[in-house]
Order: structure tokens, then C-alpha cells, then sequence
């Protein structure tokens, strides 16, 4: 019986075994002291180590206010948010050039060649393209008699003044400074030509002949617009006829596309316009029937919005010039409004496609010289960088202009010849070196103020006094601040998308006589004032006082 049990259980003993292999894995048995060996190092422990907090940036405080004037009640309060509304196109910055005076002196007809010194000058000026034959005079200029040897005297609507001086208007004068000229300025002045057609004393096939030439030479034009300044009524040049009624305009320009056929689609190719809002429209319905006839075909309409306030009527006082340039920029933003309304009203299905093209804009009056002429620009420059439609612009005028300011001071005396820095040249070139940059969007309070009418700039009841602009990359950017109080000091409150940041540079463009200027007997009279910076970082908190129409430029570094 015991044997038996004995047998039993040892059989069951080795299944269990069995059993146990075939689900574990057999090792070599490894032996594992209980305790660690007594001289066995142990490791002290340690603490989590911390970096300390950084202290927080203070608010930057900039007080430039002038001590002769008080300040404003109330404050000037721009929020900007890390979202760009548009970038700054290169195309904005372009100026014009007429083809008068031989190119207002740019061209020697003696040599046959170009004052390189003057063009050096006009590569400086931040121009990025130039418009050309001339406004007004480009719709008396028949452009193939004026290349070649066998060019033919042109008539200039301004004969009379500046820089021939003839007895009267409409004096003929020899092209020396002609297409093929021009073409060979913008390649040394390395800029893009933009060309006037002529729409007033020419045919449409003479204008669409001049987009063949430029296309068969590999011209590369930024734009063709289809004449200047035709919608006015008045005749610039007795027993000339040069305008056009909208439905004469129409057939011309549908002559134009259809003399070039499929070679319209290889160009910019646009119309003039003039919104019904404007103080100098002799049609208002000239949009509506521009747009609902042409619409489908155009690729911009090609306004001059932005002349401010262009003359002034007699007994004008000059606080009253002084705030109706600094409340233009309102009435110009009504303006914009306006004109994208009609675009996208009589348009229609294309008016996604089409864009606005500014291609005289400028103060032109009294005082355009001046701080009150400069800052207007700088205002001016702010709302077509804000607007996404605002695809190309040009400043008028370039250089020896009488009736506005010039972007290159020049003028030649004898055989001496004088080159300064108008306050449009600072201007210009402040906001030129932001070409690529993110426009930030902004919200904003600021205060407004009632002015009269001035020449075409009607009486404004709540016109804005201060215009704020940041444009930015991802290492900085600039902030620009306006004061368009006329008489008082101005307190900005900015705050920027960044937490902390740089100040790499300050300066301000003013005068304490909003009328004077630089000139060629006083060409440094003023310049922009460099403020003291401090090596620290700041938050994106700013507030700036400044004086009455001044700009201020703050560049500044993100510290990442």
C-alpha cells in the first residue's frame, strides 16, 4: 500500500514538472545579495535645479512732446494683433517722370547721355518704378514719332510754365527724351517703367501698337493704363480735343483689347476711373458705365485719389490749410470705400481680379513743401499699404516740379548742380525699406476733429488725428506714429504682439514752422533727429508723446 502511494505521488510530482517547463522559460539561476555590500558607495540626494524667473520687461515711455504746445485731452490708443492684413508691395513706391525738359534733366541731348549723378540720386530716393510720359502731357504724346531719328515735335500742355516758359500752352518741342530714352533710365536707375497710353490725342491702335514694341523688345512694363486724366471737361490745351465721355472712352478702349487680341492677357492692362464721390467728378455714373462695360476685360481701374488739397480758395487761413491736409486721409479711406463698392458692384463675376492702381497721389497746394505736406504723405503711404486691393502707386512728382514736392531735390545753377534731401525723400525712404514686410492689423481710439473745406477736400466732421502703423518680419519690424493734430501734443498708447522687445532705433521728422522747407539755398534746413536708445529689453508696451504733425519711426528687435 505505501509502496504503491510512493509510486502515485512521484508520478504526479514529475506532471506538475512537465507542466511547469512547457509555460516558463528555464535559466541559469542568478544569485542576488539581500543587501547591498557595506562599502558601497551611496549617492547623496539632490535637489530639482531651477532656472530663476525672468523678470518682467517694463513699458516703454518715450516723451518727445513739444513744450510750446499742450496736450491733447485724450489719448491715441492702437492695439496691434500678430495677423497680417496685407504685405508692403514694392510696386507702392513708384514716382512720376514727365518727358518735358528732357526728362526735367536727366538726360544730356548734347552727349546723348544721362546724368549719372542725377540717377544715382533717383536710385537713392527708394523708387521702386516710374511712370511715364507724363500725365496730363501723356495724352498729347504720339509715342512712335518719338523714338529713332525720326522723331517729330510734341505737343506740352504746360508749355507755359516750368521748365519751358512759353507764352502759352500747347507749344510744340522736340522728344529728346523719348520711349526708347526712358526705357534705358529705368534700366539704369533699376527700376520697372510704368506706361501712360494715349487715350486723349492718339488712336487705340497706336496705343495698342506701343504694347507690341514693349513686348517684342522684352520691355518688362509693370503696367499699361489706358490714358490719364480724359473724364475731366476741361480742355487742357485751347482747340485741342482730348477728353472723352465715358461712352467714347468705352469704344476706345474696347479698340485697344481688341487690337491686341490674346496678347492683353500677357499684361496689366487697366482704365481710369473716378469714384462718384469725388470732388473733381464731372460724371458720376462714369464708374458704373466704365466697370459694367469693361469689367470683364480689365485687370485694374487707375484712380487719383489722393491729391490733398490740390489748391485753396482765396482768404484761406492757414490753420484751416493745416487741418484740411491733416483730415485728407480721412476723406480718402471714404473714397477707397467707395471705389471697391463700385468694383464690386459693376464688375461683378471678375471684380475678385481686379485691383487699384493710385498713379498720381501727393500734397499739391500751399504748404506742400513743408512738415504739413510731408506728414499728409506719410499718412497717405499708410492707407494704400493697409488696403489689399492698392496693387501698384505713384508719388508725383520725381524731380523739378513746380506745383508739389519732389521725391529728389535738384536743381542745376549755371554749371553747378545742386542735389539735397526734400522731407518726401525722408518719407519715402522710411517706408520703401519696409517693402516685404507684414502689415499688422490693428484696433484703434483716437480722437477726431472738425475741419471747413479746402479745395477738393470737403468739410470732414470727425476727421482722425493720429495714424499708427506696425510692419513687421519675424526679427523686428517698425512702428510709425502720426500726429495730425494741428496744434497740440499727442499721447500714444501702443501695444504690440510681442512680449518682449528691442529698441534699435528712434527717429522723428519735424519742424516747429509747418511751412518752410528744405530748398536749394537752404538744403539742410531740416532733417529727422535721431532720440537716445537704451541697450534693454522692453514689453510690447509703448507710450509715445509727440508733437503736432510730426512722424515718429521706432525700430525694434523680438526677442524670441
Amino acid at each position: 500500500m505505501n509502496k504503491l502511494f510512493f509510486l502515485i505521488s512521484a508520478v504526479l510530482m514529475c506532471a506538475v514538472l512537465l507542466a511547469c517547463g512547457a509555460q516558463t522559460e528555464i535559466t541559469d539561476p542568478v544569485t542576488t545579495p539581500a543587501t547591498e555590500p557595506k562599502d558601497t558607495p551611496t549617492e547623496a540626494p539632490t535637489e530639482a535645479v531651477t532656472e530663476p524667473p525672468t523678470p518682467p520687461a517694463d513699458d516703454f515711455v518715450l516723451d518727445i512732446s513739444g513744450k510750446q504746445y499742450v496736450k491733447n485731452a485724450e489719448k491715441a490708443v492702437y492695439t496691434f494683433k500678430n495677423e497680417a492684413i496685407n504685405t508692403v508691395k514694392k510696386e507702392i513706391f513708384g514716382d512720376n517722370l514727365a518727358w518735358r525738359g528732357n526728362g526735367y534733366g536727366v538726360y544730356d541731348p548734347q552727349t546723348k547721355s544721362f546724368n549719372e549723378k542725377l540717377v544715382e540720386a533717383i536710385k537713392n530716393s527708394g523708387v521702386t518704378n516710374i511712370r511715364y510720359p507724363g500725365g496730363i502731357e501723356g495724352d498729347f504724346f504720339i509715342w512712335h514719332q518719338t523714338i529713332g531719328s525720326s522723331r517729330k515735335a510734341q505737343v506740352d500742355p504746360f508749355s507755359d510754365s516750368y521748365p519751358t516758359n512759353a507764352a502759352t500752352s500747347g507749344v510744340k518741342y522736340y522728344p529728346f527724351f523719348g520711349f526708347d530714352e526712358f526705357f534705358e533710365l529705368c534700366r539704369l536707375a533699376e527700376v520697372e517703367p510704368v506706361v501712360q497710353l494715349n487715350a486723349g490725342t492718339g488712336t487705340a491702335k497706336e496705343a495698342a501698337d506701343l504694347v507690341k514694341y514693349c513686348l517684342e523688345k522684352g520691355i518688362d512694363v509693370s503696367s499699361f493704363a489706358i490714358g490719364n486724366e480724359v473724364h475731366f471737361k476741361a480742355e487742357p490745351v485751347d482747340g485741342i480735343t482730348s477728353t472723352k465721355t465715358a461712352e467714347q472712352y468705352i469704344d476706345f478702349a474696347n479698340e485697344v483689347y481688341a487690337e491686341l487680341g490674346a496678347l492683353a492677357d500677357e499684361v496689366e492692362l487697366g482704365v481710369i476711373g473716378i469714384p462718384a464721390a469725388h470732388a473733381l467728378c464731372r460724371d458720376s455714373s462714369w464708374d458704373k458705365k466704365i466697370l459694367t462695360a469693361l469689367g470683364d476685360k480689365i485687370d485694374f481701374v487707375d484712380y487719383h485719389i489722393g491729391y490733398a488739397p490740390l489748391y485753396t480758395l482765396d482768404g484761406d487761413k492757414d490753420e484751416d490749410i493745416f487741418k484740411a491736409y491733416m483730415a485728407a486721409p480721412t476723406y480718402i479711406k471714404t473714397l477707397l470705400r467707395a471705389i471697391k463698392g463700385e468694383i464690386k458692384t459693376y464688375a461683378k463675376d471678375n471684380a475678385e481680379n481686379i485691383s487699384i492702381q493710385i498713379t498720381e497721389y501727393g500734397p499739391m497746394g500751399t504748404h506742400y513743401w513743408g512738415m504739413i505736406g510731408s506728414t499728409f504723405l506719410a499718412s497717405m503711404i499708410q492707407i494704400m499699404l493697409e488696403e489689399p486691393m492698392v496693387s501698384s502707386a505713384n508719388h508725383l512728382p520725381l524731380l523739378n516740379h513746380p506745383y508739389a514736392p519732389n521725391l529728389v531735390g535738384y536743381m542745376k545753377s549755371g554749371s553747378t548742380e545742386n542735389y539735397w534731401d526734400n522731407l518726401s525723400t525722408y518719407i519715402f525712404r522710411w517706408y520703401s525699406a519696409q517693402i516685404g514686410r507684414d502689415v499688422l492689423k490693428a484696433e484703434s481710439d483716437v480722437p477726431t476733429f472738425k475741419s471747413k473745406k479746402i479745395g477738393i477736400v470737403p468739410a470732414q466732421s470727425r476727421a482722425e488725428s493720429a495714424s499708427c502703423a506696425v510692419y513687421a518680419d519675424e526679427a523686428g519690424g517698425s512702428l510709425f506714429i502720426i500726429n495730425q493734430c494741428t496744434t497740440e501734443n499727442l499721447e500714444f498708447n501702443v501695444t504690440l504682439p510681442y512680449e518682449r522687445i528691442r529698441i534699435t532705433a528712434i527717429t522723428e521728422l519735424y519742424n516747429d514752422d509747418f511751412t518752410v522747407a528744405n530748398t536749394v539755398k537752404a538744403q539742410n534746413l531740416i532733417a529727422p533727429t535721431s532720440h537716445t536708445v537704451d541697450d534693454k529689453e522692453y514689453s510690447g508696451s509703448l507710450a509715445v508723446t509727440s508733437k503736432p504733425v510730426s512722424v515718429v519711426r521706432i525700430d525694434f528687435e523680438i526677442i524670441q
